[in-house]
């Protein structure tokens, strides 16, 4: 599937180079900035969390975070 998601968090949120929570899957990659559409091509659930792979291979996000469920990306739907 392809799906796509705006980021919400003021700080922006950093790609996870896999699809937990934790200091071993932190990345270098650079933080997509809040209003940021990103392209998903993967969803996981955890518990309240649903992580997302980054179409373009960066890693993975997530909707709502594990440590404080803070919303930090919600889904949309682009109309052209």
């Amino acid at each position: 599937g392809l799906w796509r998601y705006l980021v919400t968090d003021a700080a922006g949120i950093r790609p996870r180079l896999d699809s937990q929570y934790g200091k071993e899957s932190k990345s270098s990659a650079p933080r997509f900035s809040v209003g940021t559409i990103v392209e998903v091509v993967r969803r996981r659930r955890s518990g309240w969390t649903r992580w997302l792979e980054v179409k373009t291979g960066e890693g993975w996000l997530f909707d709502v975070s594990p440590k404080d469920r803070k919303v930090r990306l919600v889904e949309v739907e682009v109309q052209y």
